[in-house]
């Protein structure tokens, strides 16, 4: 289901998903520190990680974005 929404509704998602992760990055650092024993500098390494990831992610999508477009015949998905 994920994979048939269109691209631009999923890129929106995740855009919220890691402004969600910016927001609470005291909080997720807390989590973080007090479960795994880690520093405040090795949380916000952790947090931006996340929301690296996240425009990694896009990135990707929009470049298989690209390729599918080039080659819709061979497109797996029948959405």
């Amino acid at each position: 289901k994920w994979a048939c929404r269109p691209t631009e509704e999923r890129i929106r998602f995740a855009e919220r998903f890691a402004e969600e992760i910016r927001k609470r990055e005291d909080q997720l650092g807390r989590l973080i520190s007090r479960k795994m024993g880690k520093s405040v500098w090795e949380f916000r390494t952790e947090v931006a990680g996340v929301v690296g990831k996240v425009n990694l992610t896009i990135e990707g999508l929009l470049e298989r974005r690209i390729f599918v477009s080039k080659k819709k015949s061979q497109h797996p998905l029948q959405c």
